[in-house]
C-alpha cells in the first residue's frame, strides 16, 4: 500500500508514550499530548501517524459533535516494545464507532488522571472553563 512505509526510529518519548498508553487504555490527542510531553498540536499529530502506520498503536474513530475523533490504543506489537501488558478494547483499525460507552468513561477517567498526573487538567487545554491556569494541587486545596 501505497504511503504506509513503517521503518522508523522509535524514541524514549515513544517509549513513555506507549507506557502510559498501556495505562490509560485508550487516549485521544490531547491526552497523548500531555503523556508524550508534546509542545505543539502538528508534532504530536505527526508522531501518532507514525506510530500507527508502524503498527505500534491502533486508531479508531469515535462520533462526536457532528464529526469524528480519533482515539488511539496500544497494538500487540506496541506493548511488546515498551514491555508492557496490553489493555484496552480491542477494535479493528480505523473502525467508526457511533457510541462506546466504555471509551467514553475512559477518557473521562484519563482527564482526571492526566489532571493529577501531569499538573494541568485536561478541560483548562481544551476550553478554559474550570480551573484556568490554576494546578490540581491549588483545586483540592482551595487555594485562589
Amino acid at each position: 500500500m501505497a504511503g504506509t512505509d513503517a521503518r522508523m526510529i522509535v524514541q524514549p518519548r515513544d517509549i513513555a508514550l506507549l507506557q502510559e498508553c498501556s495505562v490509560m487504555r485508550v487516549m485521544d490527542r490531547a491526552q497523548a499530548m500531555l503523556a508524550g510531553s508534546f509542545g505543539s498540536v502538528m508534532r504530536v499529530n505527526t508522531r501518532l501517524l507514525a506510530l500507527t502506520r508502524a503498527g505500534l498503536l491502533r486508531r479508531f474513530f469515535i462520533g462526536s459533535d457532528g464529526g469524528r475523533k480519533a482515539i488511539y490504543a496500544l497494538s500487540p506489537k506496541g506493548a511488546q516494545l515498551a514491555e508492557v501488558p496490553l489493555r484496552g478494547p480491542r477494535r479493528k483499525q480505523n473502525e467508526m464507532l457511533v457510541a462506546d460507552f466504555f471509551v467514553q468513561h475512559q477518557l473521562s477517567l484519563n482527564e482526571v488522571y492526566c489532571g493529577l498526573k501531569f499538573g494541568t487538567p485536561l478541560c483548562c487545554l481544551t476550553c478554559g472553563s474550570i480551573a484556568g491556569s490554576r494546578s490540581m494541587n491549588q483545586l483540592f486545596q482551595g487555594s485562589p
